[in-house]
C-alpha cells in the first residue's frame, strides 16, 4: 500500500507538470499501475483485517465508495470547469488535486494500517501476526482463535498441489474455470461503462447541450451510480447473482438502443441533450445496481481458494486492459461513427456479453464464498465446481456441477442402452454404475471433514446459530466420527446412488436421512420429492423428523433424542440450518441405534460455539455437549467372539492359531516371494493384506491404487481400507474391525480379518 501511494503521488505529480505528451505518456502508466494495485489489494486487507462477522460488508463498502470517489471527481470537475472555463490547463488543476487523498491514504496507511497477519504467518513470523490481531480483534481470546484458524488454512494450503500455468493449459475443468472468469470481467467492461463515466460531459456537448450545462448535469451520473450500487449491494444478500448479470445486461442493451435511435432521430440541442442524459442514467443504474456490484463477487466464489489470487489477479488486469482500450477508441469511435453507431457497436458487444452469461454462466451464490477460507477442498475435488447453467441443473456424467459446491446430492444418471442392446447390458451397467457410486463413496472418506466457518450476515435479531470450535474441529476423535459416519453413509446408500462428500452440504435438504431412514426402518416417508422454497425445504424436514423420531420411540430409544437436560439434540429447524452439532447427534444415534458396523470413539465431549444476535451486536458462548459414551456403543463388534475367549482363557490355543493363519498367508505369498513371520505387525500397513486378496481373488491390483511404499499412518489406513474394498468384492461380509485398529498393530483385529479369509478361500 506504501508503495502504491508512492507511486501515484509520482505519477500525478509527472502527468500535472508534464510539458509535453512524451512525458505525460509514461506519468499516466504509472498511474495505471497504482491504480490497478489498488483494486488488487485493498480488498484483500480489507477482507484479512476485518472480523468475521463483518468482512462482507467492509469489502462491499469499498466498492460503494468507489463510485463515491467517482461521484466526487464529477463534482470537482464541475466547479473547476464551471469556475475557470476559459483556462486551458484546467485539468493540470484537476489532476492535481487528487493527490489530497492520496497523501492522506499514505498517512493513514503508515499510521494506523498494520501488516497483514496471514502474510505474517505464511512468513513465519506468527508473533507479530498476533500482535496485530490482537490490535484489530476486540479481545486476545478471539485474537488467538482466529490466528489458530489462519495457521490451519495455511498448513492446509501448503499441503495442496501446486498449481501451474501448464496445469491451467492442460486440465479441462481448470482451463473453463479461467475462462469463464475472464469472459464476466470482459463482459463487465464491454458493454460500455467508460462512455457514461469517461465521456458523459462529450456526449451531452455533441448531443447539443451547452457545455456548461453538460458538466453540471454530468454530476447526476455519479449520483446515481452510487445510488445504483448501493442498492446492487443490498440486492446480492437477496438474491442469486446470474438473475442479476441478465437483468443488467438486458436493461443496458435497452438503453443502448434507445441513445442510438433518440441521437439518430431527435435534433440537436438542449432537448435531446436531456433525453441522452436520462438514458445514460438508465444505463448507468442497470450498470451499476447489478453487472459491476455482481462481477467481483462471481469472480471470488467461482474460483478454487488455491487458484483465486492469481485468478482474480489475471481477471484485474483483463478489466483495466479493457477499460484502456475503452476509453482510448470510444472517442475516436464518435468522431468517425457518430454517438449512433457507437451505441450501435456496444449494444452488439452487450449481446454478445448478455449470450455468454445465458450459455456459459453457473449460479454461483452460496458455493465457495460461504467457506471463505475454509474450502481446502483436494484440488482434484475443484472440478466439480465447474459445469452447468444454473444450480438447478443435474451433473454432468463427466464434468460434475456447480451444484456439487453447494447442492446436497452427487448423484450418477442412468445411462441408456443403445436400442440393439442385450437385455442383460442394461443390468450389469446398473450394477457397474452402482459399483462406482460406491467406491466413490468409500473415496469420499478419505479426506477430512472440512467444517466452515458459520455465516453471520443473515443472522436475525433474536436468532442463535451454532458451530464447533476450532479446537473440537481438529479433535482427532470428533474426525474419526465424521469419517466412521461416512462410510457408514455410503455403504448404506450406495444402491440408492447417493454419495455423501460433507455432512453438513449433503444432508441439508433431508434426501439422504429419508433414504437412509427408509432403509433402515422399512417404512415410507412421504415427503415432496423437491422442495423449490425454504420453508418447503424446511416442512419437508419437519416430516422426516417426526417420522424418525417416532420410528425410535416405538422401538424402545426415544431416551436417545434429547439431551441430559431435556432439550432434543436435534430439530428441523437445526437441521435445516446446517447445524453440524444436531446433524452429528442424528446420525450417531442412528448408527448406535441400527448397529452399524461401526465403533466410535468413547466419551467423545464437544465444544460448541454459539452465535446470538442482539440488535447490531453478536454475542457468543460456549457449551459442552456429548456426542458418545461408554455404553454399548460398539454395536455388533462389542459382543465377544471366539478370538476374546481365546486371548483370555486359551493361550496355547491362540498360539496354534496364529500358527494355522501365518502358513495360510505364506501358501499364497510365497507365490510372490514374500513370508508372513509376524501377524502383529506385517499387516500394518495394509501392503500384504491387499496383495493377499488379489491372490487369493486372482485380481490384478494396480499399483497406483494403493500405497506399496508406505510413509505415514494415512497411507496406512487408505492401504487397509482399500483391502476392505477387495474383501466386500468379493462377497466377503463387512469385516466388524475398524481398518484403524490394524494399522494401531491391534493382533486381535488382524486375526479376525485373516481368519475370514481362512474360512472362505482355505480350499484355494
Amino acid at each position: 500500500m506504501i508503495v502504491l501511494c508512492c507511486v501515484f503521488i509520482v505519477g500525478n505529480l509527472c502527468s500535472s507538470l508534464a510539458p509535453n505528451f512524451a512525458m505525460l505518456l509514461p506519468a499516466r502508466v504509472l498511474l495505471g499501475l497504482s491504480l490497478g494495485g489498488f483494486s488488487s489489494v485493498v480488498p484483500i486487507i480489507l477482507s484479512e483485517l476485518s472480523p468475521s462477522p463483518v468482512r462482507a460488508q467492509m469489502v462491499t463498502r469499498n466498492t460503494l465508495n468507489i463510485v463515491g470517489g467517482q461521484l466526487l471527481a464529477f463534482v470537482v470537475g464541475a466547479v473547476l470547469g464551471s469556475v475557470w472555463e476559459e483556462r486551458l490547463d484546467i485539468w493540470r488543476w484537476m489532476n492535481a488535486l487528487s493527490l489530497l487523498p492520496a497523501c492522506v491514504l499514505l498517512l493513514g496507511t503508515v499510521l494506523f494500517v498494520p501488516e497483514s497477519p496471514r502474510w505474517l504467518i505464511s512468513r513465519g513470523q506468527e508473533k507479530q501476526a498476533f500482535l496485530v490481531l490482537c490490535r484489530v480483534r476486540s479481545n486476545a481470546a478471539e485474537a488467538r482463535e482466529e490466528l489458530a484458524e489462519i495457521e490451519q488454512n495455511q498448513t492446509e494450503c501448503n499441503r495442496g498441489e501446486r498449481l501451474t500455468f501448464r496445469k491451467v493449459l492442460v486440465e479441462r475443468w481448470l482451463c473453463k474455470c479461467v475462462l469463464i472468469g475472464l469472459g464476466i470481467a470482459l463482459s463487465q467492461q464491454i458493454v460500455g461503462v467508460a462512455a457514461p463515466m469517461y465521456y458523459g460531459t462529450n456526449i451531452l456537448e455533441r448531443s447539443g447541450m451547452d457545455t456548461e450545462l453538460a458538466m453540471i448535469v454530468n454530476v447526476s451520473i455519479g449520483i446515481v451510480s452510487v445510488t445504483s450500487m448501493a442498492f446492487g449491494l443490498w440486492m446480492i444478500g437477496h438474491t442469486d447473482r446470474r438473475p442479476m448479470l441478465l437483468v443488467g445486461m438486458v436493461g443496458s442493451s435497452l438503453s443502448h438502443l434507445m441513445i442510438a435511435l433518440s441521437s439518430w432521430l431527435m435534433p440537436n440541442g438542449n432537448a435531446k441533450g436531456t433525453v441522452i442524459l436520462l438514458l445514460l442514467l438508465l444505463f448507468c443504474a442497470f450498470m451499476q445496481s447489478s453487472i459491476t456490484s455482481v462481477t467481483w463477487f462471481m469472480l471470488a466464489e467461482i474460483f478454487p481458494l488455491q487458484i483465486r489470487g492469481t485468478t482474480i489477479g489475471i481477471c484485474s488486469v483483463v478489466v483495466w486492459m479493457t477499460k484502456f482500450t475503452q476509453g482510448l477508441l470510444l472517442p475516436v469511435a464518435m468522431d468517425f461513427l457518430g454517438i449512433p453507431s457507437t451505441f450501435l457497436l456496444l449494444l452488439l458487444f452487450t449481446a454478445l456479453s448478455t449470450a455468454f452469461v445465458w450459455l456459459f454462466l453457473p449460479e454461483t451464490r452460496g458455493a465457495c464464498v460461504v467457506q471463505q477460507n475454509q474450502n481446502k477442498m483436494p484440488t482434484g475435488e475443484y472440478e466439480k465446481s465447474m459445469g452447468g447453467n444454473n444450480k438447478k441443473q443435474q451433473p454432468r456424467e463427466e464434468e460434475g456441477s456447480i451444484l456439487s459446491k453447494f447442492g446436497t446430492l452427487t448423484k450418477r444418471k442412468k445411462s441408456v442402452p443403445p436400442a440393439d442392446a442385450s437385455a442383460e447390458e442394461p443390468e450389469r451397467k446398473d450394477e457397474d454404475e452402482a459399483e462406482l457410486v460406491e467406491k466413490l463413496g468409500k473415496d469420499a472418506i478419505d479426506s477430512c471433514l472440512i467444517l466452515p466457518q458459520p455465516d453471520l450476515r443473515n443472522l436475525e435479531d433474536g436468532q442463535s446459530l451454532r458451530t464447533l470450535t476450532i479446537e473440537s474441529r481438529d479433535d482427532t476423535k470428533v474426525q474419526e466420527i465424521c469419517q466412521l459416519l461416512l462410510c457408514w453413509l455410503n455403504d448404506e446408500l450406495a444402491e440408492e446412488r447417493i454419495v455423501v462428500r460433507n455432512l453438513q452440504e449433503d444432508i441439508y435438504d433431508g434426501q439422504v436421512i429419508q433414504k437412509l431412514v427408509e432403509k433402515l426402518a422399512q417404512v415410507k416417508i412421504e415427503v415432496p420429492e423437491v422442495s423449490q422454497s425454504e420453508e418447503g425445504q424446511k416442512q419437508k424436514w419437519r416430516i422426516i423428523v417426526d417420522a424418525l423420531n417416532r420410528t425410535l420411540h416405538e422401538a424402545g430409544g426415544g431416551s436417545s433424542i434429547n439431551q441430559p437436560g431435556g432439550q432434543p439434540k436435534w430439530t428441523a429447524e437445526m437441521i435445516h440450518a446446517k447445524d453440524i452439532v444436531a446433524i452429528l447427534h442424528l446420525l450417531v444415534t442412528l448408527a448406535l441405534h441400527y448397529r452399524a458396523p461401526i465403533r466410535f470413539p468413547n466419551n467423545v465431549n464437544v465444544q460448541v460455539l454459539i452465535y446470538t444476535r442482539h440488535g447490531k451486536q453478536i454475542s457468543k458462548s460456549i457449551v459442552t455437549e456429548q456426542l458418545t459414551t461408554k455404553q454399548t456403543e460398539l454395536a455388533p463388534k462389542g459382543e465377544r467372539d471366539a478370538f476374546d475367549t481365546l486371548f483370555d482363557y486359551g493361550p496355547d490355543k491362540l498360539q496354534h492359531v496364529k500358527n494355522s493363519l501365518v502358513a495360510f498367508c505364506n501358501k499364497h505369498l510365497n507365490k510372490i516371494n514374500l513370508e508372513v513371520t509376524d501377524l502383529e505387525t506385517q499387516f500394518q500397513d495394509g501392503v500384504f493384506l491387499i496383495l493377499l486378496m488379489g491372490l487369493l481373488e486372482g485380481y490384478f491390483v494396480p499399483l497406483y491404487k494403493f500405497h506399496l511404499q508406505v510413509n505415514n499412518n494415512e497411507e496406512k489406513l487408505k492401504n487397509v481400507q482399500f483391502a476392505y474394498f477387495l474383501m466386500d468384492e468379493a462377497g466377503m461380509p463387512k469385516p466388524k474391525c475398524r481398518p484403524a485398529d490394524i494399522v494401531n498393530g491391534d493382533l486381535k483385529s488382524t486375526l479376525r480379518v485373516l481368519h475370514a479369509l481362512f474360512t472362505k478361500y482355505k480350499l484355494v
